[in-house]
């Protein structure tokens, strides 16, 4: 056989081509003098070089671009700080199960004590990333740089998705070694499925009379909405969502409400009447797990469908590959007889249910129509943007609250944001990221002024990528979701009330529309041209925090 082809290159363009040989064609970079080596040769590498001013904005935009592509984007920063101002947004990632891969430089591990930036620890920065990464790994010499690197690329897109770590010692990115001129052989493990028998599963399906789909961000992450919405359909069954993925499901007939911190009535109805739930993308033991069994009756079953079965629980369930999975049960469950007495009718309460609470939604509306509200601004958005769209949140009520109460997600995998992480800060570069990832979405983030103001500093990237998301921000100079606590808790507010800001004022600052609203048709006018502007746009909306969120009002009352 052969040997390859084999070349002198120093560290820093190996770097450089194995991410262009494993097809990542977006990196996100916040430059240091220790990355440079890499810098010198990526340009000629990688079609899209993203250059930010905050490495957390970096990391949010790859986050979101690995939401909506399904591949990793790279964030490459410099070590020390470059590498801790990473924390936050790897940790979002990852509980996201968002593809990353996150390259830094490092001093040499030898070095002298507290060398590494003041720090005693040589290897902090690997320590700080084991628990919120599925890989982190340190390269010593030019030889591990390329299979460092493609092991970190096969973690992060195998199994349940997540960020990957390299850090390199900066020595090693200047040395010159011989490179082999092959192509990489990314091995994958061959998809399996394991679990109980999947007779028994049908068995318990069949023999049942009330079933119900819960389904998770896994649905979205794994691709597979259309076989839950084919097994729905077969089924006769309502599918409830967790709270913060309200999109894992589209709003339709069988669309029966979110779980959570608050429930959706009809949810609460669809659970209490179930005696099986089949869980589908949603981790065994995790909040979203145990939400759903708190709720569940003592005579309720319930069957897992994930990509795994993390701590190996004695349960019912398919674990492995979803899409096998679901094709496997549906063509088993379609040579079966169902009993579907029973069933409509069960699904025409749940739907007479959504009415009355969407009755109650729009009573609410046009009791503050005369005043700005989140109520119309939030439906007003949903009527307006295409069926191409990605909906961005952020921590907070404007960004979280607000949108799960109100907005109607009839496409899946639409609602991107920084839960269960829940870090503010996160709208202005996922905004960013998205059109990145999607240029012709529509894209429309909402957020509050500080979670605004916490991911600014990128703002001006708008302008410079002639992207054009439309940003709208609630701006009440507080930290409104807080600040309504500390009320509620007969509390005095305490560091919750913000400086006031002209936001739109910053936006024009930074080459984009700034605009301030003064009533509900003045924001949907300003909206309407947004979304049709070749430039992105900022939409400021004076708001009162003052407003009561349905979810604790209008879901609390009396439906069935």
């Amino acid at each position: 056989m052969a040997l390859p082809f084999t070349s002198v290159k120093r560290g820093g363009e190996i770097v450089a081509n194995v991410i262009e040989k494993l097809g990542m064609s977006k990196v996100f970079v916040e430059p240091g003098s220790q990355i440079l080596p890499i810098l010198d040769y990526l340009d000629k590498s990688v079609p899209e070089i993203i250059g930010v001013i905050n490495e957390g904005n970096g990391v949010v935009m790859a986050d979101v671009v690995g939401r909506i592509t399904g591949k990793p984007a790279v964030v490459l920063v410099t070590a020390g700080p470059g590498v801790t101002n990473c924390v936050t947004g790897v940790a979002q990632a990852y509980t996201a199960n968002s593809p990353l891969l996150l390259v830094s430089a490092r001093n040499p591990p030898e070095g002298p004590t507290e060398a590494f930036h003041g720090v005693a620890d040589p290897y902090f920065q690997e320590r700080i990333f084991e628990p919120i990464t599925k890989y982190t790994a340190t390269v010593k010499e030019p030889k591990e740089i390329e299979p460092t690197i493609i092991e970190a690329y096969r973690h992060s897109i195998s199994g349940r998705f997540g960020p990957s770590y390299v850090a390199v010692v900066d020595k090693v990115l200047n040395e010159e070694t011989e490179f082999p001129e092959h192509k990489i052989n990314l091995s994958i493990d061959s998809p399996t499925v394991k679990g109980s028998p999947l007779s028994k599963i049908v068995n318990e399906i069949v023999t049942s009379k009330a079933p119900l789909i819960f389904a998770g961000k896994y649905v979205i992450r794994a691709g597979v909405q259309d076989k839950v919405e084919e097994l729905a359909k077969l089924l006769a069954s309502p599918v409830i969502v967790p709270r913060n993925y309200p999109d894992a499901f589209p709003y339709g007939e069988l669309y029966a409400g979110s779980i959570g911190q608050s429930d959706h009535p009809s949810a609460t109805y669809a659970i209490s009447t179930s005696d099986l739930v089949i869980s589908v993308g949603i981790r065994v033991g995790s909040s979203e797990d145990l939400a759903l069994r708190s709720r569940c009756n003592k005579h309720c079953n319930i069957i897992y469908i994930d990509i795994d079965n993390p701590s190996n629980s004695e349960v019912d369930g398919l674990f492995g590959d979803m899409r096998i999975s679901l094709e496997a049960l549906i063509s088993s469950l379609s040579e079966h007889k169902l009993d579907r007495a029973g069933r409509e009718e069960r699904i025409y309460i749940i739907n007479k249910i959504k009415v009355q609470v969407e009755s109650e939604v729009e009573k609410e509306i046009v009791s503050v129509s005369e005043r700005l509200n989140p109520l119309y601004v939030i439906r007003a958005i949903e009527r307006s943007v295409n069926d191409n769209f990605f909906l961005i949140g952020d921590a907070g009520a404007a960004g979280g609250v607000w949108l799960n109460d109100v907005f109607r997600f009839r496409r899946t995998g639409r609602f991107l944001h920084s839960r269960n992480y829940d870090s503010m800060g996160f709208a202005v570069p996922g905004s960013i990221g998205a059109k990145i990832a999607a240029p012709e979405a529509d894209v429309v983030a909402v957020t509050g002024d500080g979670s605004f103001l916490l991911g600014v500093s990128d703002l001006g990237l708008v302008n410079k990528l002639h992207v054009n998301p439309v940003i709208v921000v609630f701006n009440d100079s507080k930290l409104g979701l807080i600040w309504k606590e500390q009320i509620e808790r007969g509390s005095k507010p305490v560091a919750t009330e913000l400086p006031k800001v002209n936001i739109s004022k910053i936006a024009e600052a930074m080459g984009l529309n700034g605009v301030t609203v003064s009533s509900n048709e003045e924001f949907y006018d300003k909206l309407q041209r947004a979304l049709t502007s070749k430039i992105g746009t900022v939409i400021e909306v004076p708001m009162n925090s003052e407003f009561p969120y349905p979810s604790r009002t209008i879901w609390k009352r009396k439906y069935f």
